[in-house]
């Protein structure tokens, strides 16, 4: 009479699964950077409709005069995922406005040193790579530079560009600030070209040549 084979002892089984159990408490972390998923913690994925963002030129932040006690509570009530700022002089008193959130600041600020940049929640998003610092859009050294940074949503979400300007001032920049446009539609191809999704924001100066209408748009 042939002999019966036996299966593999249950004990084995459970064995495994210890074993990968075990595996994936000591190198689980490294494997989800790796095959790119969200960790444990992560925030829920933001979909791309929800997305909020916001521009905020602060004025030679901060100046005399300024309610910081007040701005501190009004940033947070924007509920945005990124806010755009501009005229930043002081970014550790930025920061104390905004615990928790990462700031980002152009090096460069035109000739009264008015520095632009971004803040977003670290725990909703991811700057992946360095910003980049556009000095073509300082004609010369005349003006502010444009600041742009890549972000990815944590969790599984949108990621795309953010781009910050602030153009020439007044009526009397017009000319100057039209040039602006030109180089600003050459960088948002630059960029586009890596990522399409592109979030162009920030102080744009819409005002007209001088006797042109009114003041502000």
């Amino acid at each position: 009479m042939a002999r019966r084979r036996r299966g593999p002892p249950r004990w084995l089984g459970l064995v495994l699964v210890l074993a990968l159990v075990l595996a994936w408490t000591l190198a689980g972390e490294s494997l989800r950077r790796w095959w790119g998923l969200p960790g444990e913690g992560a925030a829920p994925g933001k979909s791309a409709s929800g997305l909020r963002v916001a521009t905020w030129n602060l004025r030679n932040f901060p100046a005399e005069g300024q309610d910081l006690a007040r701005l501190a509570v009004r940033l947070p009530e924007l509920a945005a995922d990124v806010i755009a700022v501009q005229e930043i002089h002081d970014a550790a008193r930025l920061k104390q406005a905004m615990p928790g959130w990462e700031l980002v600041l152009s090096t460069t600020g035109g000739r009264n040193d008015q520095r632009l940049g971004f803040l977003y929640d670290p725990a909703v998003f991811e700057l992946i790579g360095a910003p980049r610092e556009h000095e073509r859009l300082t004609m010369g050294g005349q003006v502010r530079p444009g600041l742009s940074g890549y972000l990815r949503a944590r969790g599984g979400g949108p990621d795309f560009h953010v781009l910050v300007v602030h153009l020439k001032a007044r009526d009397e920049g017009y000319a100057l600030r039209r040039s602006q446009w030109e180089v600003l539609a050459e960088i948002v191809e630059e960029i586009a070209r890596d990522d399409d999704d592109v979030i162009l924001l920030g102080d744009f100066n819409a005002t007209g040549p001088t006797g042109a209408g009114p003041k502000k748009s």
